[in-house]
């Protein structure tokens, strides 16, 4: 039931999905080949952007909380702020970038094995649902914005089933985070830590 309805969702959006997913990548390579400063580290990148991270500790179910909670929270902002159509493109590019950049910088200062290893396991749930949350958005806010043509133009349009195809998007994009947290909370710190030269 679960797969069929995700299958539907796919098919039924696959046009935006594929323009979301693209600029994703676009920003994952820029990333990647972003020149590095010097000093620079894995941890210190991190404890930049994430300054809580700093108080969590893995294999807790604290820190699988934390990662959902964060990731959910942004997930929601992009696609409630979805009428603002410039929100959920920047949000991908600024993601994708910060992916790439990581790994390059993981690579090149330990390996690339191990940068596939603490970024992999999760990533191959987050980044998906990061394409769902930000095609969520993007569908939402072109039907607000039909909405408003048609309302000015004194037509009639009716929001709902463009929000509910949206919100299915979404629920899918949160279902994926929840994986995806898990997996960052006890899997990928574990294959980090077998990965790590010695």
């Amino acid at each position: 039931m679960v797969f069929s309805t995700f299958r539907s969702v796919i098919k039924e959006n696959r046009k935006i999905l594929a323009i979301s997913s693209l600029i994703l990548v676009i920003a994952i390579v820029a990333g990647s080949i972003t020149p590095q400063g010097e000093g620079s580290s894995v941890n210190n990148i991190f404890s930049q952007l994430y300054p809580q991270i700093n108080q969590l500790h893995p294999y807790t179910p604290t820190m699988m909380l934390y990662i959902l909670a964060k990731n959910s929270v942004a997930a929601a902002t992009v696609f409630f702020l979805g009428p603002l159509l410039i929100l959920p493109p920047v949000v991908l590019l600024l993601n994708g970038f910060v992916a790439g950049y990581v790994g390059s910088l993981a690579a090149d200062k330990y390996s690339l094995a191990f940068a596939i290893g603490i970024l992999a396991p999760h990533g191959v749930f987050e980044l998906p649902a990061l394409v769902f949350a930000a095609s969520a958005g993007i569908r939402f806010g072109i039907g607000v914005g039909r909405k408003v043509i048609r309302t000015l133009n004194r037509e009639k349009y009716a929001l709902t089933p463009e929000f509910m195809a949206s919100w299915k998007l979404f629920m899918f994009a949160l279902m994926l985070l929840l994986i995806a947290a898990v997996i960052e909370a006890y899997v990928s710190p574990w294959v980090g830590m077998q990965l790590m030269p010695s």
